[in-house]
C-alpha cells in the first residue's frame, strides 16, 4: 500500500506554477492536454458545494455547474460525481450534467441517461444497521442522524466542541457492538461520522470506473475529506489526486487546491488546456 505523506506548500521543481494553482505540480497540465482519454471524478460536499448546516442548501455555484457541464460534453473527458450522498439527492443539486453520478459511497450510480443501479448489500450488513438504527433512542441525538439505505451518518457540525464530542460519543458507543460483527464500520467526515457497511468506498467506487476506461487514462480524483482518501490512493497509479484544503494534511493525495473556488477554477484551466492543446505559461 502507498504510504501517505504530508503535502507541502513550497516551491520545488514539481511545482511550478504560481497561485492560484501553487499545489498543482506542472506535470499534471502536460498529462492533460496530452491525453486521448481522461476520467476526471469529484466529491460533491466541500468540494464542489460548500459545507451547509442543513444540507439541501449545499449547492455547486452556477460558474461550477456552467463548468461541468462543458467538461461533460468535452471530447476525451469522462466526468464522474462520487458522493456519499444517495444519487437521488445529488441530482437536483447538479441538474442534467451528462456526467456519471455515484451514490452512497459506490453502492449505486447512475449513468448520463441511464437507470439507477442499486447494488444489494448484504443481509448482514442490512441488518445491522437496522439494529444500530434502533439502539440510538435519544430523539435530539435521533434528529441528528441520516439513515440511508447502506449506512446511518451523525451529522454535528452546528454544535459546540463539547456537545459535538458528547453527541458522537453517546452514538459510538450505541453502535460499537455491531461495528464489531466486521460488517459495519464507522469513518470520521467533516461535520460528524457515518456507520455504512463495509464492501464499499469510494476507492472501489473509482476501480469500477477506470474498468471502464480504456488502456492509458488519465484519472483524476477531487476530494476534500477522509472518506475521499481510498479514492486518492486507488489513482495514485494511473493519474492524481487533488486534495482540497491547506496543505499539511496527512494524504494518499499528491496535490491540492485551496478551496472550492480553487476547484472551480482549476475546472475552467482544465477546459482552456485541453481547447488549446498545451500546458498554462508559467
Amino acid at each position: 500500500m502507498p504510504q501517505r505523506h504530508i503535502l507541502r506548500g513550497e516551491n520545488s521543481e514539481s511545482m511550478e506554477r504560481q497561485p492560484p494553482f501553487s499545489g498543482i505540480p506542472r506535470r499534471l497540465w502536460r498529462l492533460i492536454a496530452l491525453a486521448h482519454r481522461r476520467l476526471l471524478m469529484l466529491d460533491h460536499d466541500g468540494t464542489l458545494a460548500p459545507f451547509e448546516t442543513s444540507r439541501e442548501r449545499a449547492i455547486p455555484s452556477p460558474r461550477s455547474l456552467l463548468q461541468l457541464g462543458r467538461l461533460a460534453a468535452s471530447p476525451g473527458t469522462r466526468l464522474a460525481i462520487v458522493s456519499g450522498r444517495p444519487v437521488k439527492e445529488l441530482e437536483p443539486h447538479l441538474g442534467p450534467l451528462g456526467a456519471t453520478l455515484v451514490g452512497e459511497h459506490g453502492w449505486e450510480r447512475r449513468s448520463p441517461g441511464g437507470k439507477l443501479v442499486r447494488d444489494k448489500i448484504p443481509e448482514a450488513a442490512r441488518q445491522a444497521l437496522e439494529r444500530a438504527d434502533r439502539a440510538v433512542t435519544d430523539p435530539g441525538i435521533r434528529a441528528r442522524l441520516e439513515v440511508k439505505r447502506t449506512s446511518i451518518a451523525l451529522h454535528t457540525r452546528d454544535l459546540e466542541y463539547e456537545q459535538a464530542e458528547h453527541t458522537g460519543r453517546a452514538v459510538r458507543a450505541a453502535w460499537r457492538p455491531h461495528e464489531a460483527k466486521g460488517v459495519l464500520r464507522t469513518v470520521p467526515f467533516a461535520g460528524g461520522f457515518e456507520l455504512r457497511a463495509t464492501e464499499r468506498d469510494k476507492g472501489t467506487a473509482v476501480k469500477a470506473l477506470l474498468a471502464e476506461e480504456p488502456p492509458g487514462t488519465l484519472a483524476v480524483y477531487i476530494g476534500d475529506d477522509v472518506t475521499d482518501e481510498d479514492a486518492f490512493e486507488a489513482v495514485r497509479e494511473c493519474g492524481f489526486g487533488l486534495r482540497v484544503g491547506l496543505p499539511g494534511t496527512i494524504t494518499h493525495a499528491t496535490a491540492w487546491l485551496g478551496d472550492i473556488n480553487e476547484v472551480t477554477e482549476f475546472l475552467a484551466e482544465w477546459l482552456s488546456v485541453v481547447g488549446s492543446g498545451g500546458a498554462p505559461a508559467a
